[in-house]
């Protein structure tokens, strides 16, 4: 079967992230709301306004919320392998709740986990939410 047909039966089903090679990564990149798995946690997660207490969601959940456009938004989870396990982890529960600090993804989002090399570790705990492409 077309790896391209696979990848298109899986995100019309949804059913959970879709772990993707590089080569597979750039077939999506280009639709994606894009979060490099190497970046400080406040580019991960919400967080609170120093002076005004005001609860900041990050940029990538805003422009996902804003997208009116499209019928699907696209998340893209870059390069997992590059993080160490600790920074892996902190995708938990994007991946597992669709929500970082209770903060829901829409539900018409298909999220997509790249790697670049296949011999570098993949957290068991996150592995073990994907769907292997």
């Amino acid at each position: 079967m077309n790896k391209v047909k696979v990848l298109e039966d899986l995100v019309k089903a949804n059913v959970g992230a879709i772990l993707v090679n590089d080569e597979m990564e750039k077939l999506v990149g280009n639709y994606a709301v894009v979060i490099d798995s190497v970046t400080e946690d406040e580019n991960i997660m919400c967080r609170y306004d120093k002076h005004t207490g005001e609860r900041i969601i990050p940029k990538w959940l805003e422009e996902l919320r804003n997208n009116t456009e499209n019928k699907m938004n696209v998340l893209l989870i870059k390069d997992i392998d590059d993080a160490d396990d600790r920074m892996q982890l902190r995708f938990k529960e994007i991946l597992k709740y669709q929500a970082i600090n209770g903060e829901k993804i829409p539900e018409n989002t298909v999220i997509f986990v790249s790697y670049k090399d296949n011999s570098k570790k993949i957290n068991e705990t996150i592995s073990n939410l994907l769907i292997k492409y």
